[in-house]
């Protein structure tokens, strides 16, 4: 989905152009050339978070399901 979300910037950030944005006091990160690799970050941010909050889950499941099984066999 990123990939494919990356590939789509370039259409996607040629509509914003860089006089909806003209100031002198603008952050370049917010100009129209870098607004797709803002996203895609942030996207990837949030799909690394949820992957992170899944594998914590699993090992903790994993791990009280040993013990229940170490206290069976006891």
């Amino acid at each position: 989905m990123i990939l494919g979300l990356a590939l789509a910037m370039p259409s996607v950030t040629a509509r914003f152009s860089g006089a909806d944005y003209y100031g002198g006091m603008t952050a370049s990160l917010f100009t129209g050339e870098s607004l797709g690799y803002l996203l895609v970050g942030l996207l990837a941010f949030a799909l690394g978070v949820c992957v992170t909050v899944l594998c914590v889950r699993l090992h903790e499941r994993e791990r009280d399901e040993g013990s229940e099984e170490e206290r069976g066999d006891a």
